[in-house]
């Protein structure tokens, strides 16, 4: 192998993780808690979209299993996020990285 096939592989790479960054953005999951009365809406970079609570949320839960339903949920969101995240990592790269969000 030459430095010019290296440089092109390379720039593939490059090329193929800009596309997964992208679709990281873009790709969405959505996780729901509290009875249902909560849904957490996250991207696969890790960012929170949208966080819904039903209207009768604090008076079925009370505060403090809203409290802790919330965070439960949100982390949950944030452990969907690492999952897909390396799902999409794994297609583009193709190596195996389905163990690659337990290790963070």
């Amino acid at each position: 192998m030459d430095f010019e096939d290296l440089f092109a592989q390379a720039g593939r790479f490059r090329e193929g993780l800009a596309r997964a960054k992208s679709l990281l953005d873009r790709k969405t999951t959505e996780v729901t808690g509290g009875q249902g009365l909560i849904v957490v809406v996250i991207n696969g970079s890790g960012i929170i979209k949208d966080i819904r609570l039903h209207p009768d949320a604090l008076n079925t839960l009370g505060q403090d299993n809203l409290q802790r339903d919330l965070v439960d949920t949100i982390n949950k969101a944030y452990e969907r996020s690492r999952e897909l995240a390396a799902g999409i990592m794994s297609e583009v790269t193709g190596f195996d990285l389905s163990n690659f969000s337990k290790m963070f």
